[in-house]
């Protein structure tokens, strides 16, 4: 979600409490991420093209949770963090 001008939040600090930059948005995880058994790696395909690949049940919810708190945005994290949002194309196909 985005963070305005004067968020607290937008402030980042190291070990020693010093301050080292700023964020401009805040992932907020509702639920540890599901990963269950499958012979593929998730967000990626078998020649390597890298894509958005929602969980089906997790996906849901966040469609669900996305509409009731003003449409933000879904993204969803690959096992090595790579993040990919989802398409206005793929949220048209989905509502």
């Amino acid at each position: 979600m985005p963070l305005g001008e004067f968020d607290i939040r937008r402030e980042q600090y190291d070990d020693e409490g010093n301050e080292t930059g700023k964020i401009s948005e805040l992932a907020v995880p509702m639920k540890q991420p599901s990963l269950r058994g499958s012979s593929g790696t998730p967000c990626t395909r078998g020649d390597g093209v890298r894509f958005y690949d929602d969980p089906f049940r997790d996906g849901a919810h966040a469609k669900w949770d996305s509409k009731l708190i003003g449409n933000l945005p879904i993204f969803v994290i690959a096992p090595d963090g790579m993040a990919f949002a989802e398409s206005d194309e793929q949220a048209r196909r989905n509502a």
